[in-house]
């Protein structure tokens, strides 16, 4: 769930309604202390984390959260039950194909809110999945995993078994540059997959202080085995890393123009999530204090790097990025931060 008014009147209706309720999500994981409070909820409504062993004492076939076959996957059978032109073909429907993220980005909320450890589900299941999806008119997917081709071999087979069943729709999913060979290439073009590379730097030293855990030679050979391909994909790069100054940025920059990708998302400065090392880094540095809310959002900028000269920076780059069909984020306002 989001922080918004549209939420909040939900949570009120419930309230007024007498039903029991629990309310959960990435929001309210994230944001604990927030959460009670604009919802006017007790904490023991609010659940945080997973679901599935929160209800285990209601829902025994949910005790082993660890085995993701024995949960239900939405497989979009809701949407049967609604009006006329709720499906919009130009939106994705997410399909889950594992749960977990083994990497250590310092400002990532993931490993809180599904774990440090990578669970599975099987081929089988999402096939099925996507089967069920299919037949009710979605043609637009996107694998939800928090990095879909973290394990190298389940992530291809499964691919092959998608372009074997003559499923070549419209499919998008978030991949580490590390390692990407032409073969998973070649069978994601044949998938019409739009792959969003999340670089978020392009030196060594951001990809270090980003603890990004891959290098430059990693990104340049998966971009050069992705245009190889013939594919659609779109680079993620983010300012602000520990240490960064403003004529790093200029260099990444122009590296990022060389690169000239279909498809670029800049983000100013990362948001700063509680629980990570981001947020505790921020802390020391005095960017935050332990009592400050962080919603609105509050962005991390480092002293090297000063906020106003980025911000004038990419002012100058927008028109120009605009007509590549890049997109510039600065979410130092956001009041309902992006999860």
């Amino acid at each position: 769930m989001d922080f918004n008014d549209k939420t909040k009147q939900i949570v009120d209706y419930v309230k007024k309604s007498g039903i029991p309720y629990t309310i959960g999500g990435s929001a309210i994981t994230v944001f604990k202390d927030h959460a009670g409070r604009f919802l006017d909820v007790p904490l023991e409504r609010l659940f945080f984390g997973e679901f599935e062993p929160k209800v285990s004492s209601i829902f025994p076939e949910m005790e082993n959260q660890s085995n993701l076959d024995m949960i239900n996957m939405p497989d979009g059978s809701f949407i049967e039950y609604t009006q006329d032109g709720i499906i919009d073909p130009e939106k994705s429907f997410g399909i889950v194909t594992k749960m977990g993220c083994t990497y250590k980005c310092i400002y990532c909320s993931y490993p809180l809110l599904s774990g440090k450890r990578i669970r599975r589900r099987s081929q089988d299941k999402i096939i099925e999945n996507l089967e069920r999806l299919l037949d009710i008119g979605i043609s637009n997917f996107f694998f939800a995993d928090a990095v879909f081709n973290d394990l190298k071999g389940y992530s291809l087979d499964l691919c092959k078994r998608i372009v074997e069943q003559g499923y070549n729709d419209n499919f998008g999913a978030f991949v580490n540059p590390r390692g990407i060979t032409q073969e998973e290439a070649d069978i994601w073009a044949e998938m019409n997959m739009k792959v969003e590379l999340g670089a978020d730097g392009l030196s060594e030293r951001s990809l270090k202080a980003w603890n990004k855990g891959f290098t430059m030679s990693d990104i340049l050979h998966s971009i050069d085995v992705l245009n190889a391909s013939g594919l659609n994909y779109t680079v993620y790069l983010m300012f602000g890393a520990p240490g960064q100054t403003i004529d790093e940025v200029k260099k990444e920059l122009y590296i990022l123009e060389g690169i000239g990708p279909l498809s670029a998302e800049i983000t100013a400065m990362p948001t700063i999530y509680p629980d990570t090392r981001l947020y505790l880094r921020a802390l020391k540095e005095g960017v935050i204090r332990e009592e400050d809310s962080l919603i609105p959002a509050r962005t991390y900028c480092p002293s090297t790097l000063d906020r106003q000269r980025l911000e004038s920076l990419l002012k100058t780059k927008r028109e120009e990025y605009e007509r590549r069909g890049w997109g510039i984020i600065n979410n130092q306002y956001t009041p309902n931060p992006t999860l």
